[in-house]
């Protein structure tokens, strides 16, 4: 058996490509891959001189026709299918189960005469793809929503400016 720690010698730089034979442990390790990048037939035109009265007519024809190569890629219901099918695991496999993901944004409230007390004012239930799709929505639409893109501004922010939780301020005054 091969460790999975030795190194893979890449024979491809050689130009002779009619002998190579491969071991089937080797094919066993490899998967199709599709990325979503589609290019249309006859993309790839390099014009350098400009002939006046004169047109490709084929190869218009075949661009406006939608012409495909046949290759089907795989098409992803959620974006969890989508990231289990790049890592590699299969449906079946019990040990990689995608779990929901579940993000609550809680701020603490303070009114007078009361104690101190933690409010959820936004929340988010599994891919915000999933949400925006009119999906899984708990509450009524008077909730604020964030998207996801801030969440990672504010934790950039955290990770790597300044943050000063022991601040007694209440405006933009009394921190500056």
């Amino acid at each position: 058996q091969r460790n999975d720690e030795e190194a893979i010698v890449d024979r491809g730089g050689t130009r002779s490509m009619l002998k190579t034979n491969f071991e089937k442990e080797e094919l066993e390790g490899h998967r199709t891959l599709y990325i979503g990048v589609h290019v249309p037939l006859g993309s790839r035109r390099h014009r350098r001189h400009r002939h006046h009265g004169h047109r490709h007519k084929k190869r218009d024809r075949e661009q406006d026709s939608g012409v495909d190569d046949g290759r089907e890629s795989p098409t992803y219901n959620t974006p969890s299918q989508r990231v289990q099918f790049l890592l590699g695991t299969e449906d079946d496999d019990e040990e990689h189960i995608p779990h929901d993901l579940f993000t609550e944004l809680d701020e603490i409230c303070l009114r007078e005469g009361e104690d101190a007390e933690w409010r959820e004012t936004a929340r988010w239930l599994k891919f915000e793809e999933d949400v925006e799709d009119g999906g899984e929505r708990w509450s009524k639409p008077y909730v604020a929503t964030l998207f996801l893109h801030s969440l990672f501004e504010l934790r950039s922010c955290i990770l790597n400016g300044i943050v000063l939780l022991d601040m007694k301020a209440s405006s933009l005054e009394d921190v500056a």
